[in-house]
């Protein structure tokens, strides 16, 4: 059975002589994902930074392995669609911990489109990452359309259950229990269809989403396998341009309307590689600059970029044993579901 894995690209970031270098992790990773069984890589390149990254990672795979690698979303077609439907969080984040949280939501979202499209895992810990800020951000801290994407994000986050992995070897970034909602991707319906339910007025589903969820799950499916319903939801749109709030429902539409397209029969299991991360980051140093070094006061750093964005993440000297012990607790995956779960209702509109 095939096993893909979307992974964007990341740099190993180190010294050679108080010289510093970045050095393309795609071959040291793949070893390690082929040793648990995934079979084909997807890469993301939505910019021509990340194309020209990982074409010179690809140069250090074997050429029999370059095959295995896929490169998607080159036009950035994917990416401009979840940041369309950010924007109006971005606009108005503008204190930590708001900002952060929306900016792993770009991640959370562009990766999950892409693993549904590509019926593949995702190599990332969005969903971890994000649950741990859902209960200490402030909802008050945002306003009119984007505490009603406030809403539906955390609701996602809090609900999202992917499909159980059968093939290789991987950590699940989700606890293991019975406390999902089996209706997350009713949620995204109902996200497509709020343009049409709020033209009308009928806001009260959004504030009890549970409720709403129930009601319509049935109804939602039927109303988008009918004919005309396009022309129905371009007429919302339209009825929404005339309140002032057009350019919102529309970058909403697009985005939810490309995800629904593929999430119907796949919910891609987000994965996590743990300890092995400080080995990829030591392999990619050993193949290509043996003397290479990392930062001062650092035992790795991975240097990460999406169309315009860069970010690092890093262990500490000192913190060398911090990857095995958050491996070796499965039971913090689950509390910190607990609390987000906990926590959501706060984000009711």
């Amino acid at each position: 059975m095939s096993f893909p894995v979307i992974l964007e690209h990341s740099d190993a970031r180190a010294e050679v002589q108080g010289r510093e270098i970045k050095i393309p992790t795609i071959s040291a990773t793949a070893v390690i994902l082929a040793s648990r069984g995934a079979d084909q890589l997807i890469v993301p390149c939505p910019s021509k930074y990340e194309l020209e990254r990982t074409e010179a990672g690809l140069k250090l795979l074997p050429k029999e392995r370059r095959s295995c690698v896929t490169i998607v979303d080159k036009n950035g077609a994917v990416l401009n669609s979840v940041r369309e439907y950010l924007e109006p969080l971005v606009a108005q984040a503008r204190e930590w911990p708001e900002d952060a949280f929306v900016g792993f939501a770009e991640e959370f979202l562009y990766l999950l489109a892409l693993g549904a499209k590509h019926r593949s895992g995702i190599l990332a810990t969005s969903v971890e990452v994000l649950r741990g800020f859902v209960p200490i951000i402030r909802p008050n801290h945002f306003k009119g359309e984007g505490r009603f994407r406030l809403a539906e994000l955390v609701a996602l986050t809090c609900s999202y259950e992917p499909h159980s992995l059968e093939h290789g070897s991987f950590q699940l970034e989700t606890p293991s229990g019975d406390d999902f909602s089996p209706a997350v991707w009713s949620l995204l319906d109902s996200a497509q269809f709020r343009d049409v339910v709020s033209a009308s007025g009928r806001l009260g589903y959004l504030k009890h989403p549970r409720v709403g969820l129930k009601r319509l799950q049935g109804i939602i499916r039927n109303f988008f396998g009918r004919r005309g319903t396009k022309e129905m939801l371009s007429l919302a749109a339209t009825t929404a341009d005339l309140a002032g709030a057009g350019t919102a429902a529309k970058a909403a539409e697009h985005f939810f309307e490309s995800l629904g397209a593929h999430t119907d029969s796949f919910r891609p299991p987000f994965l996590s590689l743990g300890p092995a991360e400080l080995g990829i980051y030591r392999a990619a140093l050993a193949d290509t600059h043996p003397n290479a070094i990392p930062p001062p006061g650092t035992i790795m750093v991975f240097e990460c970029s999406r169309a315009g964005k860069v970010g690092h993440s890093w262990l500490s000297v000192g913190e060398e044993k911090k990857l095995e012990r958050e491996a070796a607790q499965p039971k913090r995956l689950k509390e910190r579901f607990l609390k987000a779960k906990a926590a959501q209702m706060r984000f009711a509109p």
